[in-house]
């Protein structure tokens, strides 16, 4: 099942409304203009798009004719369904005195399930005419919901992708431009709105000599056909397809351009991607004689508190229905599954490796160019080769359904989205950037994962663009930098994941040590680590203990707030707090982190509102230290007289749940959900049992402090200390606590 709610379309007779969810699209019928987008709640256009225009004089500014004056301007709604909703308007070009220019526009609106449109632009000579200037349309946002901008570098300057330019608007005001800037991004911490243009060879731009004007251009920097910037008042773009040109147009002519407008994020993240503890397997390439870990590796991870495995069948690049040890690749699926672990294999979007048998054939046609090799194994396929296209689909589909994975995890290269192999259509003095064909793909691979309920991870690092990431369930961050090195814009931009409606995860594998600063940093914005072989023990154990924590809380079930959805605490300047609620149960995880060297103390007084249920006592733990704070339940009056030391480069979380008016289970960690205990109040006990499939003993802690713990007829050490009781007890056995 899709991810996405299903369009609904509510017809006005001055608007169609089209509603995915938690983003909506206004459409006036009077203008055949979209004017407003609206994600979460928060509206975001401050004037209608796209709000063409075009003008015939060497000086546009005094003399624009618009699409948004028309006065004869029709919309009409070609077909709507659960997925799409088609519509199609129409007008004359026209000043705002009346006066019309023999130009006549068409748009044909997309809108898709994610809240991405496509909208296709046509304009066309009704008669012999001239124009200069014609512009795709200015856009405008509000500035109360924007508070950064981030776009694509001037591809004009280098063929390269993925070098963000980002500015928060607290800093002042911004100004930018370009020849071909393929993708503009205005965001918030909540959502964002963001712009494409694929194509570099549909726009035009001229220069003129002898002219009053010191630039050459009487609206200043020549050849920037597009623009972007900031103010106090707005956040604006705007787009040229011809820029200070001269152009006669014979009747008839026609031009033709496309362009997309996306919400983020096209839909909610699902609670079951805050619980992710993976285990690294591998590897990516082909590799002669690998062969799948036997049953004790599984056990082994499964013990670490791992939930996915991420690897695959050894298969090449491009040629996946062709996996060496079919069999076997089912069996360990199998096996893994049995340890209660999902298994997802590496693939990726573009490479293709030299051996399989399509590459001889059509890997020059399908090629990204200029050409890009992977390790002397794999040229990079282009995302708009439709060619490619289907055959990647054609790989995917077949070993799906040969063998049972329960998701995908997928490469891509961000860094290479524009191409110039013209043998495929790509065109242009810039190329054409392959958003839409990437697109494509990531909507084929996510309808075929819901078939199974499955998971999409994606190694997308810091590409923001909504039309893309509203497929994916999971952006897998840090292979590009050292994460404890990413600065703070970064980090708030790419790294929020819930601003993405997804689930964050992340490599690691480029911090040289892993220690507490570690999860004190990626902990603020909910980021869990791989796990893997190749870490230290004592780096696993860090990881796998954090994992298993989450685990027993059972943050699948939660509603999650990171530190960038929570207001700074007041008194804590340099502590950073997120938290998981359970509405089942009423408990609360609380972590505040402290990332920075030095100790902090944080009073409790500025931390009651998260999870202080009105007249009730609380049982406030902190797995850290072992310890309750208080050394009991405490009432609303209390906690706020309460401190908690957080040591520098490190954190402390807080587990607090109702006091249920006798001892109870606080947490277990063993990688699952801590079990119902059982209350004997006249014996005076608690029984539970620590289910697991590989792990032998789990730690465990009791509020109060018991008598005795036994597993069977077998007594266990109990360590005892502020009001909370730590032990070890046996999986898989019946556990009797005696108080």
């Amino acid at each position: 099942m899709s991810r996405f709610d299903s369009i609904t379309l509510q017809e006005s007779a001055r608007h169609y409304r089209i509603r995915g969810g938690i983003w909506e699209y206004t459409l006036s019928r009077a203008s055949g203009l979209i004017e407003q987008a609206s994600v979460r709640g928060q509206p975001w256009l401050a004037r209608p798009v796209p709000d063409l225009w075009a003008s015939g004089a060497v000086d546009p500014r005094p003399d624009e004719y618009s699409a948004r004056h028309a006065p004869d301007a029709q919309a009409r709604l070609v077909s709507a369904s659960p997925e799409c909703v088609l519509i199609e308007s129409e007008g004359r070009f026209a000043r705002v005195d009346g006066a019309l220019l023999p130009l006549r526009w068409q748009l044909r609106y997309r809108f898709d399930e994610d809240g991405t449109v496509q909208v296709d632009v046509t304009v066309g000579a009704l008669e012999n005419t001239a124009i200069r200037w014609l512009s795709l349309g200015r856009g405008m946002v509000r500035r109360s919901a924007c508070r950064f901008i981030t776009h694509e570098t001037d591809n004009g300057e280098g063929w390269a992708t993925c070098r963000p330019a980002s500015h928060d608007l607290a800093e002042g005001d911004y100004e930018a431009g370009g020849r071909f800037i393929p993708w503009l991004h205005f965001g918030s911490d909540r959502g964002g709105l963001d712009i494409v243009f694929p194509h570099s060879d549909r726009s035009f731009w001229g220069w003129t000599d002898t002219c009053p004007y010191p630039t050459g251009d009487p609206l200043g920097r020549p050849g920037d056909r597009m623009r972007l910037g900031a103010s106090q008042e707005s956040a604006h773009w705007e787009a040229f397809a011809f820029r200070n040109l001269y152009e006669p147009l014979p009747e008839g002519w026609s031009y033709f351009d496309t362009f997309y407008l996306s919400l983020l994020p096209g839909k909610e993240m699902p609670p079951s991607a805050n619980d992710l503890r993976v285990w690294w397997m591998g590897p990516h390439q082909y590799v002669s004689g690998w062969r799948h870990p036997d049953e004790s590796k599984i056990a082994e991870w499964s013990a670490a508190g791992a939930n996915l495995v991420i690897g695959r069948a050894n298969w090449r690049s491009g040629d996946y229905s062709h996996p060496d040890h079919p069999d076997e690749a089912a069996r360990f699926i199998e096996t893994c599954h049995r340890y209660g672990m999902k298994v997802i294999p590496y693939i990726t979007f573009t490479d293709m490796e030299f051996g399989a048998p399509a590459f001889d054939r059509s890997g020059r046609e399908w090629r990204i160019e200029p050409v890009a090799e992977f390790n002397y194994r794999s040229h990079l396929m282009c995302y708009g080769a439709e060619g490619w296209q289907a055959h990647w689909e054609k790989e995917v589909v077949a070993f799906w359904k040969a063998l049972p994975f329960d998701g995908l995890c997928i490469d891509f290269w961000a860094g290479r989205m524009v191409c110039r192999n013209d043998r495929h259509g790509c065109a242009g003095p810039h190329g054409r950037f392959n958003a839409a064909g990437l697109r494509r793909m990531a909507r084929f691979a996510h309808r075929l994962v819901s078939e199974r309920n499955g998971l999409i991870v994606a190694n997308c690092n810091i590409m923001p663009i909504a039309m893309l990431n509203n497929y994916f369930d999971v952006r897998l961050l840090g292979e590009w930098h050292n994460l404890e090195e990413t600065e703070s814009l970064t980090t708030r931009l790419f790294h929020n994941a819930h601003r993405y409606g997804s689930g964050n995860l992340l490599l690691v594998g480029n911090i040289p040590r892993l220690t507490e600063k570690t999860l004190a940093l990626t902990e603020a914005y909910q980021g869990p680590q791989v796990m893997s072989h190749a870490r230290t023990p004592e780096e696993r154990d860090l990881l796998s203990r954090r994992a298993r924590l989450l685990a027993s809380f059972g943050i699948d079930r939660t509603e999650a707030l990171n530190v960038f959805e929570i207001p700074p605490l007041p008194g804590a300047e340099g502590v950073q707090p997120s938290l998981y609620r359970r509405p089942d149960s009423g408990e609360t995880l609380l972590t505040l982190s402290r990332p920075v060297p030095g100790d902090a103390a944080v009073s409790l007084s500025a931390l009651s509102g998260f999870f202080q249920p009105a007249g009730e006592a609380s049982l406030i733990f902190c797995p850290e230290t072992g310890q309750l704070i208080g050394g009991r339940a405490l009432g609303p009056g209390e906690i706020g007289k309460m401190t908690l030391d957080i040591p520098g480069e490190s954190l402390r979380t807080l587990w607090v749940r109702p006091d249920p008016d006798h001892p109870c289970l606080l947490c277990t960690l063993s990688g699952n959900l801590r079990p119902d205990a059982q209350w004997d109040e006249a014996q005076k006990q608690l029984a539970f049992i620590v289910e697991h499939p590989a792990l032998r003993q789990a730690e465990i802690a009791v509020s109060d402090t018991p008598a005795a713990i036994y597993a069977g007829e077998e007594a266990v050490t109990i360590q005892s200390s502020g009001g909370a009781a730590i032990a070890c007890v046996p999986c898989n056995r019946r556990v009797i606590v005696q108080y």
